[in-house]
């Protein structure tokens, strides 16, 4: 048996006709780039789409296993990213910041330190989360949260 070399449009149809139960089975698969796996789902299933055999199974079922396979090759891909992510060097040295740049940093540190709880602001800019606040100060993340915001109001008005 040869098979054609032109897609039928029913298959086309049975794709689109598949889509949202595509997104929901990839979602479960992967959270992260799962629309890159949907569409990397969809070229893999064009490009094999004769291998599609009805009396074998379903449509579904063989388009879940095109997912499985797009979503092991995205794994795969980021992976690597990752890794030579962590081999890469960041330069040594220091880069000095434009004087204007300085003088805007030095002008709200200069007011931060003149706002109550001001280091808290400085605290989450740095990338600290609420909690570790918290559990430095003796209090609790919602009264963080409370004090960040009363603070960046200072901090605005201030500024205007």
């Amino acid at each position: 048996m040869t098979t054609p070399s032109v897609r039928p449009a029913s298959f086309d149809r049975l794709l689109l006709d598949h889509m949202d139960a595509l997104r929901r089975r990839v979602w479960r698969l992967t959270r992260h780039g799962a629309e890159e796996v949907v569409a990397d789902t969809v070229e893999l299933a064009l490009r094999r789409w004769a291998n599609f055999d009805p009396e074998k199974g379903t449509f579904y079922r063989w388009l879940v296993w095109q997912a499985r396979d797009a979503a092991r090759n995205y794994r795969k891909v980021t992976e690597k990213v990752w890794e030579m992510e962590q081999q890469e060097e960041l330069p040594s040295g220091r880069v000095e910041p434009a004087q204007p740049d300085h003088a805007q940093l030095s002008a709200v540190l200069a007011h931060l330190s003149g706002v109550k709880d001001g280091d808290v602001l400085l605290r989450r800019a740095m990338g600290d989360t609420h909690q570790e606040i918290a559990n430095d100060r003796g209090v609790s993340r919602s009264r963080i949260q409370q004090l960040e915001k009363e603070a960046r109001g200072k901090l605005v008005r201030r500024a205007a």
